[in-house]
């Protein structure tokens, strides 16, 4: 889900009763999604390895047990 700032979503967390999970700035998650769907159309594009999707999020800054891929 998209919220204006951090306090919109802790709200709507509070309102919901539900865990707010992760909250990610809209540029960082910009530059993952560029990275993660980068050349899917292409036709030699093959799906990456879990450590390289891995290593994306930590490349994006994305670290703890949140974005553990497992």
């Amino acid at each position: 889900m998209a919220f204006r700032s951090e306090g919109d979503a802790r709200a709507w967390a509070i309102e919901h009763g539900d865990d707010r999970g992760a909250t990610v700035p809209v540029d960082v998650l910009g530059g993952l999604s560029h990275h993660w769907y980068g050349g899917r159309f292409s036709d030699d594009w093959r799906p990456a390895t879990g450590a390289a999707r891995q290593a994306s999020l930590r490349e994006a800054g994305l670290g703890g047990a949140f974005w553990e891929l497992g």
